[in-house]
């Protein structure tokens, strides 16, 4: 399935309120086009949204602009294989579909599975008489590297309670996978408004709350097997007592050595994901360890 990932979406960074009253703005997608004669951006800043396509020297060809409340904005992250987003602009009844597609499966380096290297961008021109044509990005030329510091910061834009870890635990993917994913983008040195004290605590929060209803449902499941429920809650005290051990000698040891407050919430949020991995596997019979 090919989808769009809005990549020409000069939007200054998701800017937040803070930053739009300093006229900061931020990077959404770029890249070179038709070898390296053209250049497409999206950028986003004081609750407006800029489209650029320019040559090589930086000459302006087209600036389309929209407000982040109504620019149209596809976002499919966990939906396929890939992650895909568009982000489309109008001229007239003319359309420019930026569009950005990252491999789920194909990780660069050592990134995690789910920071897969772009595969796939460009732009989309639809015509009023429905002819389209399709402009693709350079290869190697997408920026941001990381797929969900592109469009995704877009969803966040336009809705203010859009929690990226609970849309990623909801497709599917593995507690520990989606941590990984929320504690990178508190780690994002590209957003100048980021508290990343704040942001690695409610995630914490956030995972410490999914455990609970993971938990719960656990017992739920050892109870309706005529399991030995009480093993499996002094398996949970036990584990829990081991968590907070380890995580109060490695927090800066292992997680943080610069600051042992930030590296213990990286560590408890963890430990907290990998749980809830072991504990959706043994609720749906693939494992037990009571």
């Amino acid at each position: 399935m090919r989808c769009v990932l809005a990549i020409y979406l000069c939007v200054a960074l998701l800017a937040s309120p803070a930053a739009a009253q300093n006229n900061q703005t931020q990077r959404l997608f770029e890249c070179s086009l038709n070898d390296g004669a053209n250049k497409v951006g999206v950028h986003v800043g004081d609750d407006e949204i800029t489209y650029r396509y320019a040559n090589a020297d930086g000459l302006i060809d087209l600036t389309l602009n929209d407000t982040v409340a109504t620019v149209e904005h596809t976002l499919a992250l966990w939906d396929d294989v890939n992650f895909t987003e568009s982000v489309t602009f109008y001229n007239g009844a003319t359309s420019y579909e930026v569009f950005s597609e990252a491999g789920r499966n194909r990780p660069v380096g050592d990134k995690h599975v789910l920071d897969g290297g772009a595969v796939d961008g460009g732009i989309l021109v639809t015509q009023p008489d429905g002819t389209h044509t399709e402009i693709v990005c350079d290869p190697n030329t997408i920026e941001p590297q990381n797929p969900l510091h592109r469009l995704a910061r877009l969803a966040a834009l336009k809705n203010a309670n859009y929690d990226m870890y609970a849309d990623c635990s909801a497709s599917g993917i593995i507690a520990s996978a989606c941590s990984q994913i929320v504690l990178q983008n508190c780690y994002d040195a590209t957003d100048p408004t980021n508290n990343e004290l704040e942001c690695l605590t409610d995630h914490y929060d956030r995972t410490q709350a999914l455990l609970s209803n993971t938990y719960a449902s656990a017992l739920a499941f050892a109870n309706e097997r005529g399991e030995d429920t009480v093993a499996l809650e002094r398996a949970q005290d036990a584990w829990s007592t081991s968590r907070n051990a380890d995580c109060t000698i490695a927090a800066w040891t292992i997680y943080n050595p610069f600051d042992s407050e930030k590296g213990a919430l990286i560590c408890l949020a963890d430990y907290t994901a990998k749980r809830i991995d072991f504990l959706t596997r043994y609720t749906i019979g693939l494992e037990f360890d009571g």
